[in-house]
Order: structure tokens, then C-alpha cells, then sequence
């Protein structure tokens, strides 16, 4: 009985989520030219130091700046391609063809959504009461 529950649960959930938020993330991440010209920007520091251009003061001043950003703009990349693979993983075929899932995926799915599902007691000689079920997601983003 819970573990049917819990499936509703779980279905209902990436039905909202799909037509949510996850709708709106654009398969290209949009930072992939900004972090090819901080690649090159760098490359052109480093070949002017090889060159003795610029004393390795200057290249340090110059490329400090350049690497964070570079640093935050990878983690959006990352950001972005987990939420692009998220979408994907929750597609309409898993609420659809859940029945015909194998039972890896459908663990996988459960791991991934759920963090916990904590049954409160009902007292001393009660019925069971679906109230009682509460489910703890994770942070879909």
C-alpha cells in the first residue's frame, strides 16, 4: 500500500516538474563563447610570458581575474548540463511507461527524487492512514 502510494507521489511530481521549470532549460548552455574568449585571452597572456612580454607579476595580475570567471562560468556549464540531463531523465516516457520500467531504473529514479519517506504512527490499535505518509523530496533543479 505505501509503495503505491509513493509511486502516485513520485509520478505526480515529475509530471508537475515537466511542466515546470524543466520545460524552460535550453538544451545550449550560453556561456560557451564567453569561456572560448577567456581561453584565448589566457593563451595570449601565457604566449606573451613565454615571449617576455610581460613580467610574471603582470601575468599573474591579468590572469587571476580571467580564472574566476572562467571558474564560474564552468560551474554554470555544469549546472546547466545536469539540469539538461535532469530533463531528459524525467521525461514523459518514465510517467508514462513506468509499469514497463525495469526495477533499476525505477530504483534509480526513486533515489534520485525521494530522500525519505517517514510513516508516523497512528496510535495504539488505529488503521492505517495514508495521511500519515510523508515524503521528503530532493531538490529538483
Amino acid at each position: 500500500m505505501i509503495d503505491e502510494m509513493v509511486t502516485a507521489a513520485l509520478l505526480a511530481e515529475h509530471r508537475r516538474h515537466l511542466g515546470g521549470a524543466f520545460q524552460n532549460v535550453a538544451s545550449a548552455w550560453t556561456g560557451e563563447a564567453r569561456l572560448a574568449e577567456i581561453d584565448e585571452e589566457i593563451a595570449t597572456y601565457m604566449q606573451a610570458r613565454r615571449n617576455n612580454e610581460i613580467s610574471p607579476r603582470s601575468l599573474i595580475a591579468l590572469l587571476g581575474p580571467l580564472e574566476e570567471e572562467r571558474d564560474v562560468l564552468m560551474a554554470d556549464r555544469r549546472r546547466h548540463s545536469a539540469q539538461v540531463v535532469k530533463r531528459e531523465e524525467m521525461s514523459v516516457e518514465v510517467v508514462e511507461e513506468w509499469e514497463t520500467l525495469p526495477i533499476e531504473r525505477k530504483r534509480a529514479l526513486v533515489r534520485e527524487s525521494i530522500s525519505a519517506v517517514v510513516v508516523h504512527p497512528v496510535g495504539r490499535g488505529g488503521r492505517f492512514d495514508p495521511d500519515s505518509v510523508e515524503i521528503s523530496w530532493r531538490q529538483l533543479e
